[in-house]
């Protein structure tokens, strides 16, 4: 599999907003961490790790 489709589908959840969404859906309290980027980095993640297989 060629970079470009992870990066397109990486591109994709961007444009949506997923991350963003996906952390103000879960509402996650400022006390618990779970990354840098939170949970919504982790769904994103998520998404390209199908994609790669």
């Amino acid at each position: 599999m060629s970079l470009a489709r992870p990066i397109q589908v990486a591109g994709v959840v961007d444009e949506l907003g997923l991350v963003e969404l996906t952390n103000q859906r879960l509402n996650i309290h400022g006390l618990e961490h779970i990354s840098l980027g939170g949970a919504g980095q982790v769904v994103k993640a998520m998404i390209l790790n199908v994609w790669a297989l």
